[in-house]
């Protein structure tokens, strides 16, 4: 069985026993989509505490959910497993506060840190002897496993072309989504671009020479991956409408086409022929991470693609891409 039928499997078996107890930091709309994944796809979690600072007095209507706004609250609840998901200029704090107690974290991206910050964050993980996963979901969009093994791999790739464009107050799952302008959405989207290539075709290593383009209402940034495929990368925050597209062009002149925009609708083309993608893989993506993250123990020797101890390549190149923004 291939990996990723193996790991569909695992969570449609062993998803009934994740039975923590887990605390999320912040209110907004990653929040409550979180929450509606976990109370969707475990229904044998203890508790899910909400943090924020903000919260007066709120019931929840589930006996499940603790809505406080006081961390001192949890002293005697022994959670081991955090979700940060609240605004992006917090996300190391909170990270540098919950490594200290020891516990077990999912960040949110982008995490904004320095690289002396992130040597210090490496060399506290191995010393408590705990766990930093970062939010990059697309390692678990099961699809580019199968469309690299059935399209990409063993063939060399000439050049790539990546459209990732978001629609200006685009409601998503009933929320309002909303930019964080203080981040450059080219750093934003990176996380997601990597992963996304990572598995789609093996690529692990950036090159940025040339500064990006604005192009009317769309950045447009040319670059190398692995040392010698040429890449470009359209994208803008204020668009017509959702895109989210990746063209692989082959030096034995096949195209493949393929267009993630809707995870239940995945549409992929090799030379204008639809190739069909099995619906067990077209499938939301986020109950995977949450799955791999709750079920991770403190001495599993197996890391997680989004474990932060595996993603020393990924802030290299990041911020190689930073020093052309």
């Amino acid at each position: 069985m291939k990996n990723y039928l193996k790991n569909i499997t695992l969570f449609s078996r062993e998803r009934i026993s994740i039975n923590h107890k887990i605390l999320i930091i912040g209110r907004g709309r990653w929040s409550q989509i979180i929450i509606n994944e976990l109370n969707s796809n475990f229904p044998n979690i203890e508790k899910i505490f909400v943090f924020s600072s903000k919260f007066k007095q709120k019931k929840s209507e589930s006996k499940k959910i603790i809505f406080i706004n006081s961390l001192a609250l949890l002293k005697k609840q022994n959670i081991k497993y955090i979700i940060i998901a609240n605004k992006n200029s917090d996300h190391f704090k909170y990270v540098k506060l919950f490594l200290k107690n020891k516990n077990n974290i999912l960040c949110e991206k982008p995490l904004v840190v320095t690289k002396n910050k992130l040597l210090k964050l490496e060399s506290k993980i191995k010393k408590n002897k705990c766990f930093l996963m970062i939010s990059m979901q697309f390692f678990y969009a099961f699809y580019f496993n199968f469309i690299n093994k059935n399209l990409v791999k063993n063939k060399k790739i000439k050049k790539i072309i990546i459209d990732w464009f978001d629609k200006k107050n685009e409601k998503r799952k009933g929320i309002i989504k909303n930019h964080d302008l203080k981040i450059n959405f080219l750093e934003d989207i990176f996380y997601h671009v990597y992963s996304a290539l990572y598995l789609l075709a093996n690529i692990k290593e950036y090159s940025f020479k040339q500064k990006p383009l604005k192009e009317e209402n769309r950045i447009k940034v040319n670059f190398l991956t692995n040392n010698k495929i040429e890449t470009i990368l359209n994208s803008s925050r204020s668009y017509t409408r959702r895109i989210r597209v990746i063209k692989i062009y082959f030096k034995n002149k096949d195209c493949l086409f393929l267009n993630f925009s809707k995870d239940s609708n995945i549409k992929a083309k090799l030379n204008n022929k639809t190739i069909r993608i099995p619906p067990l893989l077209m499938s939301k993506t986020i109950k995977y991470q949450l799955y791999f993250f709750l079920k991770q123990r403190k001495n599993d020797k197996k890391l997680e693609l989004n474990n932060f101890l595996n993603l020393k390549n990924f802030f290299r190149n990041l911020y190689l891409l930073k020093e052309k923004l």
